[in-house]
């Protein structure tokens, strides 16, 4: 398996991979299934390119086979200098707890450092004690509590950690 960059030309897998991980865990993002599934085509065709150059956002993937089987997103806060965000973190079931989140998380960890960072930030839903355990094994300590999206029931824990020095 490889954990990797995205590529400007794969927007076919990163919306293959998202939509797939709105299905299998809906109430896991602050996104909805039926939000992403209209998403105009160029909406895809723009996020992988932006993630590919790595200037403001990323987009990393787990690839076994030449098939996605887990991203996770990252952007640089614009309110918070030296904050990077990661998003969009998702592995496919079969992968689980075989390191591959910790490996994504360290892909996006390498690129915020590399614009910087200090900080990395993450969101939590509740009920998903999977995700619970990689983040607190990753560093990852609660910072605040919110909703989940508007108008959601579900609440999410603001977690966050500092970016480790490069060992370079």
């Amino acid at each position: 398996m490889e954990v990797r960059r995205a590529r400007a030309d794969e927007w076919r897998e990163l919306r293959d991979t998202r939509l797939a991980a709105l299905a299998d865990a809906p109430e896991a993002f602050g996104s909805t299934l039926e939000r992403e599934e209209a998403l105009p085509e160029e909406r895809w065709r723009d996020w992988v390119p932006a993630g590919a150059r790595g200037e403001e956002q990323v987009v990393v993937a787990a690839v076994e086979g030449g098939r996605w089987v887990g991203m996770a997103g990252g952007y640089g806060s614009e309110e918070e200098p030296g904050v990077s965000v990661v998003i969009a973190m998702w592995v496919h079931p079969s992968y689980r707890r075989h390191g591959v989140g910790r490996e994504l998380l360290e892909a996006v960890e390498v690129w915020a450092r590399e614009r910087g960072a200090r900080t990395l930030r993450l969101g939590l839903a509740d009920g998903n004690p999977e995700a619970a355990g990689l983040y607190a094994a990753a560093g990852f300590r609660p910072v605040a509590r919110m909703p989940l999206r508007p108008g959601s029931a579900i609440m999410r824990t603001e977690m966050e950690r500092p970016v480790e020095p490069s060992d370079a």
